[in-house]
């Protein structure tokens, strides 16, 4: 079994920033709002790009955070008041 990649994601107002410290190759970020609507989505290689920004909106809500690639598949939640 292998461990889990460490991937670190901080929100400032309407940015999110993903740092992957450790490479998975191509991943596909989502981020949908409590409706399922997509309010934000990038593609990017982690091997070479260690960092990725998303604009995101600053409304209030509940949103979900999916992460897929061949290596990778996870997701996380964050909201806004």
């Amino acid at each position: 079994m292998q461990p889990e990649p460490a991937i670190t994601a901080e929100l400032f107002a309407d940015q999110l920033f993903f740092y992957f410290d450790d490479p998975v190759g191509e991943v596909a970020i989502t981020v949908t709002d409590s409706f399922g609507q997509v309010v934000s989505a990038a593609t990017c290689n982690s091997d070479f790009e260690p960092m990725v920004v998303l604009s995101v909106p600053t409304d209030a809500g509940f949103y979900r955070i999916d992460l897929e690639g061949a290596f990778l598949k996870g997701y996380g939640e964050y909201s806004r008041n």
